[in-house]
């Protein structure tokens, strides 16, 4: 999961279950998020997986691993 940015727009870029595949989600689109007891599975994020062809991928906040 993480965040991408686009002019003045924010996407969430995380795995949605409905469509079965990494989706990015418009920040102001979004007007409900509930937290749920199951862990996501952790996948690879790449630049080339989200259609993103000029810029850079940067993570700013490792996962939290399982404990």
């Amino acid at each position: 999961m993480g965040f991408v940015g686009k002019g003045s727009d924010w996407y969430l870029i995380a795995w949605c279950r409905l469509r079965d595949g990494l989706r990015a989600f418009r920040g102001d689109r979004i007007t409900e998020a509930n937290p749920l007891s199951e862990r996501a599975a952790r996948r690879p994020l790449r630049a080339e997986d989200l259609g993103i062809v000029h810029g850079e991928l940067r993570i700013v906040a490792p996962a939290e691993e399982p404990t």
